[in-house]
């Protein structure tokens, strides 16, 4: 997937939302709360999101050669966790699959029916 970062305060929420939907004519398809810490190395972004279904760690290589990834994974003791190229919208959608339920457009903290990586781990490892 082609990623673009776009930076905004949280006043110019409504703004931006207008410009997508109103002026470029861009569908809502869904959307998710998160909590997000990021912290950078030379070359390497490392973000630690608390998901409504789990936490998740986002190794990201900003240049260098692949194998950095794999020496930041170690150094943080990542390495021997389930790995996963799946996006968080990806991800959700095979919780639900797997817990039965049907997956939402919003994934937010405040919905009880909320699978959990935890409940579903052997589950979806084919996945990850």
């Amino acid at each position: 997937e082609r990623e673009i970062e776009v930076y905004f305060e949280a006043g110019e929420s409504a703004a931006m939302l207008s410009l997508l939907t109103d002026v470029l004519r861009c569908p809502r398809v869904s959307s998710y709360e998160r909590y997000r810490e990021t912290l950078y190395t030379e070359n390497v972004e490392i973000a630690s999101d608390r998901f409504p279904y789990g936490h998740v760690v986002e190794l990201e290589l900003k240049s260098g050669k692949e194998s950095l990834l794999t020496e930041i994974a170690e150094l943080l003791k990542l390495s021997s966790m389930l790995c996963s190229r799946l996006s968080c919208d990806d991800l959700y959608r095979v919780l639900c699959d797997k817990a039965g339920i049907i997956s939402k457009a919003d994934i937010l903290f405040s919905d009880k029916d909320m699978p959990q990586i935890s409940d579903y781990i052997n589950e979806i490892s084919s996945y990850l």
